[in-house]
């Protein structure tokens, strides 16, 4: 069989995991109705392809765990994972060569990219301060949006453009072995996924927040790690869910959402979630446990205001590649955000030390 490499941001899913068997080190696997022989290093990658991760991040993954270049790894495993999709063995949920869906919405009143997202059934306005920021979901979910914000949802009769937010909530499949994530979307971006729409409900929210937070406050593109009061800023790893499990091993937890918001004075806090909007969730919540799909994911931190005692980065631990990695320059952020993060962060690097992200035990320690 000639291997075929597949696309970097190709998304495989494993498929006949539940009729692996090992023997003597290696992994038997029947599909298409031949057995396949996978040796160790195939079967590791092999299981790890959840359709969540792209290829080039589970290349990444890869690297990380054998101690080798990221390039090298990615042109063996472009290959390896085109030979088990030839084989049956994975199907393939992306070419990467753009959003695994349709673009939802836009990021920005200036942007001028807009699409119609899944299951979008009615928007909700909700006004906060300065911003009405609009969320797209379905009815159930909609009508459950408008109670949580009360007062702050406000009419636009006007034609609007597509939601700034969406919210996806699926429905629970019976039987089913495998059941959509719930997400959250901004932009092009899906800010983030989980078998557990409750914790989407939360992120809602804790992004909603963002929009309400002090004047002297800023974003950073950092995820919170944290626990007993004090928080990490580390930044967005490739593959969250797994990040996620990796703490929860050490005893530490991150934020429901990709974003740090940090409040400088009179020390650095990180603040999370939505606690100064005062939201009464219960609504909500009960639509996302009526659609739970699978429990055993690690729990998020809980929402209040975190001290950072520390910064860290996938980098070399210098100033230098904590900027390059931390400052809002993606994710539809303005020039504008983007400078008034960066003498907060120089002023905390002054503050804090700076630790490698891969070092889950020395952030742990720093947390206790």
């Amino acid at each position: 069989m000639t291997s075929i490499a597949c696309a970097p941001g190709a998304r495989p899913r494993a498929r006949g995991l539940e009729e692996a068997v090992g023997v003597d080190g290696e992994v038997l696997v029947a599909a298409a109705g031949e057995v396949h022989v996978l040796t160790p290093t195939a079967a590791l990658l092999w299981e790890c392809c959840d359709g969540e991760a792209t290829v080039a991040e589970l290349s990444a993954e890869v690297a990380e765990v054998f101690d080798q270049e990221q390039e090298q790894v990615l042109s063996e495993v472009v290959v390896l994972v085109g030979e088990l999709e030839q084989r049956g063995l994975v199907v393939l949920e992306g070419s990467g060569q753009g959003p695994r869906e349709p673009a939802l919405l836009a990021p920005s009143a200036s942007c001028a990219s807009c699409g119609e997202g899944p299951g979008f059934e009615a928007t909700v306005h909700v006004e906060l301060g300065s911003v009405v920021a609009s969320i797209g979901a379905d009815a159930t979910t909609a009508r459950a949006i408008e109670r949580a914000f009360g007062g702050r949802v406000v009419e636009r009769a006007e034609a609007t453009g597509p939601p700034l937010y969406g919210i996806v909530l699926p429905e629970a499949r019976s039987g089913a072995r495998s059941t959509p994530l719930a997400r959250l979307h901004r932009g092009e971006e899906v800010l983030c996924t989980s078998r557990d729409p409750g914790r989407i409900v939360r992120a809602l929210a804790a992004q909603l927040a963002i929009h309400a937070l002090p004047a002297r406050a800023v974003r950073l593109d950092s995820l919170v790690v944290g626990r007993a009061g004090r928080a990490v800023l580390v930044p967005v790893p490739p593959r969250r869910s797994a990040f996620l499990r990796r703490l929860a091993a050490v005893g530490c937890c991150a934020a429901d959402v990709p974003s740090a918001c940090v409040d400088p004075a009179p020390s650095a806090y990180a603040l999370v979630g939505a606690a100064q909007l005062a939201l009464d969730l219960t609504s909500l919540l009960e639509v996302a446990a009526a659609r739970r799909l699978l429990d055993g994911e690690p729990p998020a931190l809980p929402w209040g205001n975190y001290e950072i005692v520390a910064v860290a980065t996938s980098g070399d631990p210098s100033p230098a590649s904590v900027l390059a990695e931390l400052v809002p320059l993606r994710h539809g952020a303005g020039d504008s955000e983007a400078a008034a993060a960066v003498p907060v962060l120089l002023e905390l690097l002054d503050a804090v030390p700076i630790l490698t992200a891969h070092d889950l035990d020395g952030i742990a320690g720093i947390l206790t």
